[in-house]
């Protein structure tokens, strides 16, 4: 009877096994298959976590995307002869690009396959990185129970160096905004509440409170306001 579980046991286990490696190379199979899709994706992933980017900035750059996708739409819908030929244009794409490839013509192939894989990358990488946050947020992810705050800290070290680029770019902190309100400088971290590249204060704020602007260390706790 001992024998007997303990050969199920196995049996569950190596079918386990094989379930997972089945689905690891199903993966695999798809990541190169969708070769500029999953470059994209990981350059965006990539440079979301470099830059402190949250997930919204890729969705809003594959959003950018679609005049690009309009017009290589309208080009194809003009020289279709069928709907079919118009909705297999992606797959046939997707082909030209692997012979292209093999051909050695790699630059004509990138273009060819550019206005479909690049806001489809942008939109799996922006799917992948918020998974990565929530999955830090919640505490779920990394492999030892202090990966979340260290991600957390490399992430206010990535946005920090984001913010201070965009203060040192000439011309891309004005004094005042669109609205008439003063530009304290640039954004490192939005909880709660719509992010901003720049933070801004509004003019009236100025005239009925005290406002102590400082980077990160400069003793903004430790200010003291007299009011005679």
């Amino acid at each position: 009877m001992i024998r007997r579980y303990l050969g199920l046991l196995a049996v569950l286990t190596a079918v386990r096994l094989l379930a997972r490696l089945i689905a690891m190379a199903a993966g695999a199979a798809l990541v190169v298959a969708a070769a500029p899709v999953s470059l994209v994706a990981a350059y965006a992933v990539a440079h979301a976590w470099i830059a402190g980017w949250p997930p919204r900035r890729l969705y809003r750059a594959a959003l950018w995307c679609l005049p690009m996708v309009a017009v290589w739409a309208a080009l194809t819908a003009s020289a279709a002869r069928s709907w079919w030929q118009l909705a297999a244009a992606p797959y046939l794409a997707w082909l030209a690009m692997w012979h292209l490839a093999a051909a050695g013509a790699v630059v004509p192939a990138a273009l060819t396959i550019a206005p479909v894989a690049t806001p489809l990358g942008l939109a799996v990488g922006a799917l992948a990185w918020s998974r990565r946050i929530y999955a830090m947020h919640t505490g779920t992810g990394g492999l030892s129970p202090s990966a979340p705050a260290a991600f957390d800290r490399r992430q206010w070290q990535h946005q920090v160096r984001s913010a201070r680029a965009r203060i040192a770019a000439p011309g891309a902190v004005p004094l005042l905004s669109r609205g008439g309100a003063v530009v304290a400088g640039a954004v490192i971290r939005v909880v709660g509440h719509p992010a901003s590249p720049l933070a801004a204060i509004p003019y009236q704020r100025l005239r009925s409170h005290q406002v102590v602007i400082g980077t990160t260390g400069t003793g903004k706790p430790r200010v003291q306001v007299w009011h005679y």
